[in-house]
């Protein structure tokens, strides 16, 4: 990711000859500066992002209704955004393909041998969420 936009941003400068190269060495330098942070913000968010779905992972006790009650998103959720996003970025994924990367294992498979049906109550309170 880069802040220098396409149509040249220093040859502006130049071209009007407002920076002696000094500056334009330090715009240069300020401009790597923010893309290394960036670059390192984007590392760290994406760590995160697989420290949750590793948790997750492990955490199949954790029913997806119950995450829904509470938070407002599960684990479909999760891969749903993952499929969007990877869309956005020109990168084809279906939703099988994303729902295994975040289940860790076909989402079927994972059904069979996780979810429990939901109770009344929680069927309750998923509507009275969605209601709100």
């Amino acid at each position: 990711m880069t802040f220098i936009p396409d149509n040249g941003l220093f040859e502006v400068f130049i071209h009007f000859n407002r920076f002696k190269e000094d500056y334009i060495t330090i715009l240069i330098i300020m401009c790597l500066d923010i893309t290394l942070i960036m670059d390192k913000k984007i590392e760290i968010q994406s760590a995160v992002f697989e420290r949750v779905i590793n948790h997750l992972q492990k955490e199949s006790s954790v029913q997806n209704i119950d995450m829904m009650i509470l938070s407002g998103f599960c684990r479909n959720c999760l891969s749903r955004w993952y499929q969007e996003e990877a869309e956005k970025m020109g990168e084809e994924i279906n939703p099988d393909e994303a729902r295994k990367i975040v289940y860790g294992m076909p989402y079927e498979e994972w059904k069979e041998k996780n979810q429990k049906p939901a109770t009344q109550e929680q069927l309750d309170q998923m509507n009275a969420r969605k209601n709100k």
